[in-house]
């Protein structure tokens, strides 16, 4: 069943937060077909589709694997401008394996150990490491531990200031109270689990990173150097980095989130904090009635303490030292990993 309000009550931008195993059921919203069939169009361009497996409804995606898409409710039609996946981390993981067989670092272990305990600072374990057995040697490499609480952003499809709402909605789910989850009646355990995440990571290529880092006024966390597309020669190099606005555990991701609303507001003209709504599978609001504009004002009201400037009171972007950078040497981003 899909949201059934009137288009005088819709607000202009709807993200949905949906799986495609939920297409398979007999009740199909038409968009949400759309979209799930464009990914697998563009994964089948990207050359990706060998690393996937299809299930008994054809679905390639794995358990625990969610859309987030960005709709226009443009009178009575809806509109889809642009929509990711969130993951468990398995898809970096993967591209680091690839990788380490060719001998090449995609996640520096040194920078992200430094970078997530920075931002995750009750973490113990930042990074793990998996070792491949070839016949001549033994390669250990670095990857993302599953038990950090983190997801993973993954195939974002879109025009780039559509990352703006996406990134932000999904700051908002990982920020939401971990003892009220049950309440948001969630049927679906592994929807459940992406409400316990702290921060969103994922790769992408120079223009995206370029982009988000002018629109926004701060830099995406790197977790290791540039490494070319190994399934397209002459493609540009992607990386792997920890998106804005970073950790939900410190102060930086209130700042980042209160700068991204007024970097959306200079971009798109719309009004994060009154004029988008999160919708759950089954097409209602994820969250209940004001919950919304109250989160977006309580994150403006802690980046306010957080520095003595008004964040928004001209149409500048200033750009924000994160926290990390003070500890991270030049020399470490492009090291072997060790």
């Amino acid at each position: 069943m899909t949201l059934t309000l009137q288009p005088s009550q819709r607000k202009p931008l709807s993200l949905w937060l949906f799986s495609a195993s939920s297409q398979a059921s007999k009740n199909l919203d038409p968009l949400k077909t759309q979209i799930v069939r464009r990914n697998l169009a563009f994964l089948r361009a990207k050359q990706w589709l060998v690393h996937y497996n299809h299930n008994s409804n054809g679905v390639i995606d794995p358990d625990g694997t969610f859309y987030l898409a960005l709709i226009a409710n443009d009178s009575l039609q809806r509109k889809h401008l642009a929509h990711c996946k969130i993951s468990d981390g398995h898809v970096t993981n993967g591209i680091a394996r690839n990788h380490a067989q060719q001998k090449e670092y995609f996640i520096a272990r040194a920078v992200a150990e430094i970078g997530f305990s920075e931002l995750f600072p009750s973490s113990r374990f930042c990074i793990d490491t998996e070792i491949i057995k070839n016949k001549d040697d033994i390669i250990e490499y670095p990857v993302i531990p599953k038990n950090l609480y983190t997801g993973e952003i993954i195939q974002f499809c879109g025009n780039l200031p559509h990352t703006l709402p996406i990134l932000l909605a999904l700051f908002m789910i990982a920020a939401y109270p971990k003892d009220k989850i049950d309440s948001l009646g969630l049927s679906d355990p592994n929807l459940e689990l992406v409400f316990q995440k702290q921060g969103f990571y994922g790769t992408a290529i120079p223009d995206i990173i370029s982009w988000v880092t002018d629109a926004i006024g701060v830099e995406p966390f790197h977790l290791g150097p540039f490494v070319p597309d190994a399934n397209h020669t002459g493609a540009p190099p992607y990386r792997a980095s920890f998106w804005p606005p970073y950790s939900t555990l410190n102060p930086w991701g209130s700042i980042m989130f209160a700068q991204m609303v007024q970097s959306m507001k200079n971009q798109l003209s719309i009004d994060f904090s009154t004029q988008v709504e999160i919708l759950g599978p089954n097409g209602e609001p994820l969250f209940e009635d004001g919950y919304h504009e109250e989160f977006c004002y309580t994150q403006l009201c802690k980046a306010q303490q957080a520095i003595p400037c008004e964040l928004n009171c001209d149409d500048s972007v200033p750009f924000i030292v994160s926290p990390y950078r003070e500890s991270l040497k030049p020399s470490n981003q492009c090291n072997d990993g060790r």
